[in-house]
Parts: structure tokens; C-alpha cells; sequence
């Protein structure tokens, strides 16, 4: 009809985002799904390789974002292949085998005893851009048992996802808060490791929609219910808790990182003469 409004809408990321309540500089999202990513809202793009520059959906204000291939994606691989115990016994509990798996790698202390995880299924992508990097399990010994290699896996994957942190602080960029999205995300054994290994309290908001709730306060805005969307979205956006970091266990995380990325070198060079095989 004539005078109907027509409201633009955008990507599912951007709205994801913008429905996470991070709508200003300093903050970031940490996507903890297939792929995993971190975002941090900054005034411009980053001219760097290292990023895929987004326009967010607030005029002005940018989301460049950095990632790993191999996140959520990673534990899912892990539970597929050697939690099939777990699955047996989740049915017959009537829960998930990733809560199971996560009881037995709370019993564990970081930095999971000296056993690393590379999360490099499907190669990297942040820092290193190598397809030909592959996952390995590294410092295996007696002592390590389920719960080792549980814990491993989504350390690795949070190691991976510090890494993307690296290359913001290279550029410049600092966070003060983070918005947890996807579905790791609902982890709160997860989303306090991620605390503890960036130092940065963690942020998880009431709505599990993401884009849905997104799109739905972007049609508020061009339907003239809330004047801007940074207004909308002070509105209706809120809070469900805030992880803090634990100083100690960050501490401890720095130490096992250092190991972590100083492995990356000694096994790039077989990874390469893996590929030509």
C-alpha cells in the first residue's frame, strides 16, 4: 500500500551482533559455533589481511572479524568419535553427552595436565591462513584420561580463538567485554574458560534468538517504534550474567598458551609434507 514502510534488513552476523548488545567500541562478540569467531566494534575497518571488515548496523561503527575453522565444530567432531559411551549413557539420563563429557573435564585442572589440542580440522584461518594445518593431540601420557582429552579439545579451541585476540592487540584494538553467542556459548563451563584464558569477563544476554531477535529490532526502528537502534537495543536487550575472570587460573592459561602456539612451528613443516603425500 502507498506509505507502507519498507524496511532494508541485513546479514545474519550483523544482526546477531547487534542483538548481542554490542553496540559499542571496546566491546566484541565470541561466536562459539561451527566456526568460531570474534568481532570487536571499532569506528572504521581494519586494514589488515587478517580480518573481514563488516559495516555494523549502527552508522558509524564497524565489526571486523577474525576466526578459527574448527570450533564448536571441534567438540562436536570429538563427541562423534570417541563419545559414544558418553551418547549411550546421555539417552539413558535423558541429557546431552556434551554435559557429560563437561563433568568429567571440570575434574580436570588447566591446562588439562600438559595435553594440547590444535583445533585444525579443516586448516586455520586467523593468524595463519593454512589450509595444510591439521588437528593433533600433543604431550599425551599415562596419567590422561577422558576428561584430559575432553577439557583439551575445548581449550584448544578457546587457545585458537586467543589467537584472534593476538592479532587484534597487534593492531591496536582493545576489548573490555565480551558477548558470548552460538551454541557453545550456553556452556557456563565454557564460558568460564574462555574468561580465564582472555582475561576478559564474559558477557551472556537473556535471548538465546540472535538474528531473529536482531532483525525483529531493526523492524521496530524502521516502524518508528524506537527513534535509533542504538536506543532500541538499550531497550530491549538485557543482561542474563557476566563471567568474570579467575586472575589465578589466567595465569596459569598464560603459561600453557606460550607452549601452545610455540608447537605451531614444529609441526607446521610435517604438516606440509603430509599434504604433498
Amino acid at each position: 500500500k502507498p506509505g507502507t514502510p519498507v524496511i532494508v534488513g541485513t546479514t545474519d552476523t550483523a544482526l546477531e551482533v547487534y542483538a548481542s548488545g554490542a553496540v559499542m567500541k571496546g566491546c566484541a562478540t565470541v561466536k562459539l559455533a561451527t566456526a568460531g569467531r570474534i568481532c570487536p566494534i571499532t569506528e572504521g575497518p581494519i586494514p589488515s589481511h587478517q580480518f573481514f571488515n563488516y559495516r555494523h548496523v549502527i552508522p558509524g561503527l564497524w565489526y571486523p572479524g577474525t576466526g578459527t575453522r574448527s570450533c564448536a565444530a571441534s567438540y562436536k567432531w570429538y563427541r562423534d568419535v570417541f563419545g559414544e559411551a558418553e551418547q549411550i549413557k546421555a539417552a539413558e539420563q535423558g541429557t546431552s553427552p556434551y554435559e557429560i563429557l563437561n563433568r568429567a573435564a571440570e575434574q580436570v585442572p588447566p591446562g588439562s595436565e600438559g595435553l594440547f589440542f590444535h583445533p585444525y580440522l579443516l586448516g586455520e584461518m586467523t593468524p595463519y591462513y593454512d589450509d595444510q594445518l591439521r588437528a593433533s593431540f600433543t604431550g599425551i601420557g599415562m596419567h590422561h584420561g577422558k576428561g584430559h582429552f575432553s577439557r583439551a579439545v575445548m581449550e584448544g579451541v578457546s587457545y585458537s580463538l586467543k589467537d584472534c585476540l593476538g592479532v587484534l592487540g597487534e593492531m591496536g584494538v582493545s576489548l573490555s567485554d565480551m558477548r558470548i553467542c552460538g551454541g557453545g556459548g550456553k556452556s557456563p563451563f565454557w564460558r568460564q574458560m574462555l574468561a580465564d584464558v582472555y582475561g576478559i569477563p564474559v558477557t551472556r544476554i537473556e535471548s538465546d534468538e540472535g538474528p531473529a531477535l536482531g532483525v525483529a529490532i531493526l523492524a521496530m526502528v524502521g516502524a518508528g517504534i524506537y527513534p535509533s537502534v542504538k536506543e532500541a537495543c538499550d531497550a530491549i536487550v538485557r543482561q542474563k550474567d557476566v563471567t568474570a575472570c579467575d586472575a589465578e587460573r589466567n595465569a596459569r592459561y598464560g603459561q600453557f598458551y606460550k607452549v601452545y602456539t610455540a608447537l605451531y612451528p614444529h609441526l607446521k613443516a610435517d604438516f606440509d609434507a603430509l599434504a604433498e603425500l
